[in-house]
């Protein structure tokens, strides 16, 4: 999920190796790998496909809501129908759905319409009840890794829809010694969690490379 960290091909020697320094794995020469891809893939590894350019005017038009906006104002720190921020939302890490950005496959489907930031638990509780008021729908978003396809929005769906995004709310309210528990609002990203608890002493011991 970084930049600087992604599978390096040479050619000279066949091999692969991984950048960055983030996991234990960085540095490591991997000289089967390629083998590996075409003998137990059937890979064609000689064919390469770049990722295609975004035309940000292809982008679908939103269906908007404008009473839901105007009333959601007040109840979110930040508010975007930008077209690459709404496309951004309307996909997590499934290969399909990197397949489809790469490719640009997105120009016909049906992606969030907006996007709110909300920055606290009565936020989200007021959107809600506005979006029920005006018939929108809400899918929420943490921090745009989901590998269970829950951020593709519906294609039949005619309704506005607006993604909640939680990145705002990345606090620990609390912290139970006694019954190793703690209150963690959704939009804290796992790297920053794990660092937080350690300063008290605890972990969540979900990531992977801890």
């Amino acid at each position: 999920g970084y930049r600087d960290s992604k599978f390096e091909y040479h050619s000279e020697t066949d091999s692969c190796s991984f950048s960055g320094n983030r996991y234990p794995m960085a540095g490591v020469n991997m000289p089967y790998l390629m083998k590996w891809f075409r003998e137990e893939l059937g890979a064609n590894t000689n064919e390469f496909q770049p990722p295609q350019p975004l035309d940000l005017s292809k982008i679908p038009q939103p269906v908007r809501c404008p009473e839901f906006i105007e009333s959601a104002r007040p109840w979110c720190k930040l508010m975007t129908e930008d077209p690459e921020d709404r496309l951004m939302h309307g996909h997590g890490h499934l290969c399909e759905e990197i397949y489809m950005l790469r490719n640009n496959l997105y120009y016909d489907k049906r992606i969030p319409d907006l996007v709110v930031y909300p920055s606290s638990h009565n936020d989200v509780i007021e959107l809600v009840k506005l979006a029920v008021k005006y018939n929108v729908v809400l899918i929420p978003m943490g921090g745009g890794t989901s590998v269970s396809g829950a951020l593709i929005c519906p294609e039949e769906e005619t309704r506005s829809i607006v993604s909640l995004d939680m990145t705002e709310m990345n606090r620990i309210h609390w912290i139970d010694p006694e019954n190793l528990m703690a209150h963690i609002e959704a939009g804290i990203i796992g790297q920053d969690l794990e660092k937080k608890l350690e300063k008290e002493g605890y972990t969540t011991g979900h990531h992977p490379i801890l």
